[in-house]
């Protein structure tokens, strides 16, 4: 467990990475912090919320993106990272099981005449701003995807790509709804600085608004990418239907034609047609008269006529 801390002019901020229970159990004895709520940042799944405590104290819950995702990450808890927020008179404590370089920036560059509550408020602000690059670069991707889409040479992994990126803004938009909830009730307490707050409210609503846009026109183009695969595979089953109608015709010819053919090829001597001096001539008259017979029935029945008519 790291732990760094800095001295304001009217409060004091502490700094754990990596807590762990003994950390924390630790902290709780020689600064009072609430051990019961500082071990839900051990909890990896827990989404943010604010709890507000005895003795005006708040810990507040907030998720910020993972700075080292793993490839294949589309969910919650592999997409984004918890930081957590002790507050109360004259101490913030911030606590969370990862290096964040928002934090290292505001510990190195933080005025120390801030007040408690413009200090709160600027933390909450790089904790939204944590979500604007990775949503830019969802709607890069997006961009990316509807090329693909409509490309005459499309790739097998389309789908895959979509599901991500589907994955990915559910996931987004999920935690933005979750945090700007987190900015209403604070705005209501009045727990901190309000103009501030107000930037960060605006621009989550914009997050959110960018991560829906994301999952809708993915949505959208998932659909028609379904349905242009769909018509594919419709043409090409019509084209073997109309092959293999053409065929079934064919054969109701040579079938017929065949079976007395091969009747009369057979060797016998007592095929009283074979000692017939006309016999050739009857069986070829016969032969002819039963195609153009057969001809008449399937052109009646429409069999001969394409199926687009």
């Amino acid at each position: 467990m790291k732990q760094q801390e800095k001295l304001f002019e009217k409060f004091k901020w502490i700094d754990i990475e990596k807590p762990d229970a003994a950390g924390i159990a630790r902290l709780s004895k020689e600064i009072g912090l609430n051990e019961k709520m500082a071990r839900l940042t051990l909890d990896p799944e827990y989404l943010p919320k604010v709890h507000f405590l005895n003795n005006n104290e708040l810990f507040l819950v907030f998720r910020v993106i993972d700075p080292k995702p793993r490839q294949n990450a589309d969910s919650i808890p592999e997409l984004t990272t918890k930081v957590s927020f002790y507050v109360r008179d004259q101490l913030i404590v911030s606590l969370h099981r990862q290096k964040l370089d928002f934090l290292e920036k505001i510990f190195n560059e933080s005025s120390q005449s801030l007040s408690q509550t413009e200090f709160l408020s600027e933390l909450i602000w790089q904790v939204v701003q944590t979500f604007d690059a990775p949503l830019l670069d969802l709607q890069s991707k997006l961009d990316q995807f509807d090329e693909k889409i409509f490309s005459p040479t499309k790739s097998k992994r389309l789908v895959r790509e979509g599901y991500f990126l589907k994955r990915h803004s559910t996931s987004f938009k999920k935690v933005l709804k979750f945090t700007i909830d987190n900015v209403v009730k604070l705005t209501d307490r009045g727990s901190v600085n309000e103009k501030r707050l107000q930037e960060s409210r605006d621009y989550l609503e914009r997050l959110i608004f960018y991560a829906e846009d994301v999952f809708e026109n993915v949505t959208s183009l998932l659909n028609i990418y379904i349905s242009l695969v769909s018509q594919k595979t419709n043409e090409a089953s019509f084209k073997t239907n109309e092959v293999m109608r053409v065929l079934t015709v064919f054969s109701l010819f040579f079938l017929p034609l065949n079976f007395m053919a091969g009747v009369y090829g057979m060797n016998f001597e007592n095929m009283p047609e074979l000692k017939n001096p006309n016999g050739y001539y009857l069986i070829l008259s016969f032969m002819l008269v039963f195609s153009i017979l057969l001809f008449v029935y399937v052109w009646k029945k429409g069999w001969l006529k394409s199926s687009e008519n």
